[in-house]
């Protein structure tokens, strides 16, 4: 196997990693009972000292000078694109259905795609803009049956976050010749920063704060890592498809731990998706993308 198809592996690798944590949060949000923002200011401060042990375990006290990545374009959109949409995903959430929410990110692939040709001037692949449209298909499956009309306010939050997510993206692969996990080190202290105001502390014993701990480092934590690190070696459509797997794989979490059978349109529709994400993992091996020059 060539260094550019081991590179390109192991970015899937990463980025499904990725999906399966970012997919534990609706688990997570069932199991502890406290505002959603004190879930979301604990779970930002843990990420953040999380993503510096990693860090400090890795390279030392010289693992710090990869803050340097606040001194790159690509660094600072980065953080700036993340905390956004971090922002606006909760206000999404609060303002339209979860299906609403879910529908309008499964459109992130094409957006990326938008962003990776305007900035990177990477070239779109027919069968990644295919994938990303059956993908589409298969949500709309999921949700069709029980897609409820949501506030237009909640709609458009949905749509920025949708946009900075994906540009996030795009600026981690901009950003391939730099440290990207200082970003994702920043961003949940910000997010941690910016929630604080409206935590409420009180609600939290011994139980809550063990999984928050856990929602930590497991849902945030571990999965901005795996994705800082697996979308520096897959152009950007490819990324942000793969990244739609935590769409089935969300509400498995929940029928495990709380046998919460979901509807058959979510399981029809998880299977398109999967099927989706396999074909482009599949044709990429065989036309592999560019890879990053460098790994961090």
């Amino acid at each position: 196997m060539s260094d550019t198809a081991r590179q390109i592996r192991i970015g899937m690798i990463l980025l499904v990693l990725s999906a399966a944590c970012y997919s534990t949060a609706g688990l997570f949000t069932r199991l502890i009972d406290t505002s959603v923002w004190t879930m979301l200011c604990i779970r930002g401060l843990v990420a953040g000292f999380f993503i510096l042990a990693i860090m400090l375990a890795r390279e030392g006290r010289a693992g710090l000078a990869q803050f340097g990545v606040f001194r790159s374009a690509p660094g600072l959109v980065a953080i700036a694109a993340s905390v956004l949409a971090m922002i606006f995903n909760l206000n999404a959430y609060l303002n339209t259905s979860v299906a609403n929410v879910v529908l309008i990110y499964a459109t992130a692939p094409f957006v990326a795609a938008g962003f990776s040709w305007l900035l990177l001037r990477e070239p779109v692949r027919a069968s990644t803009l295919w994938a990303s449209f059956v993908a589409l298909l298969g949500v709309i499956v999921i949700v069709g049956g029980s897609l409820e009309g949501g506030g237009l306010l909640g709609d458009a939050y949905a749509m920025a976050m949708t946009f900075f997510m994906a540009l996030m993206i795009v600026a981690v692969r901009w950003g391939k010749a730099h440290s990207m996990v200082a970003m994702a080190c920043a961003s949940a202290f910000a997010s941690f920063l910016i929630t604080l105001p409206l935590a409420d502390f009180a609600t939290i014993d011994a139980e809550i704060l063990l999984l928050l701990v856990a929602f930590g480092i497991t849902q945030l934590g571990l999965g901005i890592l795996f994705l800082t690190l697996g979308a520096r070696h897959l152009n950007s459509g490819q990324a942000t498809l793969i990244s739609t797997l935590d769409v089935p794989l969300a509400p498995l979490w929940v029928w495990i731990a709380f046998a919460d059978v979901p509807p058959l349109a979510t399981v029809v529709g998880g299977l398109v998706v999967m099927t989706a994400v396999v074909f482009s993992i599949l044709y990429s091996q065989r036309a592999p993308a560019p890879a990053a020059e460098g790994t961090s």
